[in-house]
């Protein structure tokens, strides 16, 4: 779904090999490739009306989010940590299996379970920033919705993350509190001048769902001969 998953220098945090992708890993493999990204229906993920986009607020959504390793994965501990950090910001991870609490769990994060995709277009809306800061991703379909509903990215720098953000949002380029605790500072900061219909023109334009749709179709066209 993206040439960085093939191959890609890989610099976000140090305790990982220099470069990734399955050319990478793989390196005598033979087997033919074709890329194509992920595509999304602008009409169907929209800002929701009626629903006020809080200030100061972040966003993450994460299946899995009481193992230890999806959290470290998913960049949870540097989201909890940020959360610490800005007191008067507001964090909220989607995913929360019922009942569930982080040790220590600050004041400032709520947490809410896993729901339909249609509801989450409402929590997308109401939310300023959308935070994807894994470890390693490909193309992540909650960043690219959260855009289309408005919400400015705020990404690591990990895979095709960056592409897919392009000049609409903030790249962590390390895995480092310090420095993102800056950057949502400076996010929050320049957050009058942003304009979240950048980012959902960002996914419209870029990543339609017709794209997608073609290519899949002209791949199977080429295999059939």
């Amino acid at each position: 779904m993206h040439e960085k998953l093939v191959w890609q220098e890989y610099t976000y945090q140090p305790n990982d090999y220099p470069y990734q992708g399955f050319r990478y890993h793989c390196p005598g493999l033979k087997t033919p490739h074709t890329v194509v990204y992920n595509g999304y229906n602008p009409t169907a993920w929209l800002p929701a009306s009626g629903v006020t986009r809080k200030p100061k607020s972040f966003l993450t959504v994460c299946a899995g989010l009481h193992m230890r390793f999806t959290q470290k994965l998913k960049g949870i501990d540097l989201i909890l940590e940020a959360a610490r950090q800005l007191p008067d910001a507001v964090f909220t991870i989607v995913g929360a299996p019922e009942g569930y609490r982080f040790p220590d769990q600050p004041e400032n994060l709520t947490l809410l379970p896993l729901m339909p995709l249609a509801d989450l277009r409402a929590v997308y809306s109401a939310h300023f920033f959308y935070l994807q800061l894994s470890l390693s991703e490909g193309f992540p379909n909650a960043l690219s919705e959260s855009m289309l509903c408005g919400c400015v990215p705020i990404v690591s720098h990990v895979a095709g993350m960056p592409d897919i953000v392009g000049d609409s949002g903030y790249v962590l380029p390390k895995k480092d509190p310090t420095l993102l605790a800056q950057l949502l500072k400076k996010a929050i900061a320049d957050a009058k001048a942003i304009d979240g219909l950048k980012c959902r023109e960002r996914i419209a334009t870029h990543f339609p769902a017709i794209k997608r749709e073609q290519a899949l179709l002209q791949l199977l066209h080429t295999l059939r001969k």
